[in-house]
């Protein structure tokens, strides 16, 4: 399964937000993954355009605990929230360095795959 986080437009009040820095984005990939490697890097806010141009492969093998994961969160009986992918969009302070997260999107897999939409190049809301 490969994960992908690019561009974004980032509103102008944030732009010009002093308390707002560095951005990054942390993925949180319905239990697959090693956490560590799903956050992008850094760009300045200021930067334009701002693409992340982040890629992540989670090897989904035959017998995985990844394979298991992904196939309880599809199953019917399963509760929608678990086949959610969250995107959280985080901020360093200028001052300080404080971590803040200043939005969050999903995507919701069971939900793209019954309606048929493509899952790749899906467009994230955060808000």
């Amino acid at each position: 399964m490969q994960v992908e986080v690019s561009s974004l437009q980032l509103a102008t009040s944030l732009r010009n937000d002093p308390e707002v820095g560095d951005l990054f984005v942390e993925v949180f990939l319905a239990g697959m993954g090693d956490p560590t490697q799903l956050t992008t890097s850094r760009l300045r806010k200021l930067s334009s355009p701002l693409d992340f141009r982040y890629r992540h492969e989670v090897v989904v093998a035959p017998g995985s605990v990844e394979q298991s994961t992904l196939r309880n969160a599809m199953q019917p009986s399963t509760e929608e929230e678990a086949s959610d992918v969250y995107f959280e969009l985080k901020t360093v302070a200028p001052r300080g360095g404080k971590i803040n997260q200043i939005g969050q999107g999903f995507l919701n897999l069971k939900q793209l795959k019954s309606q048929g939409r493509d899952f790749v190049s899906a467009t994230v809301q955060i808000q």
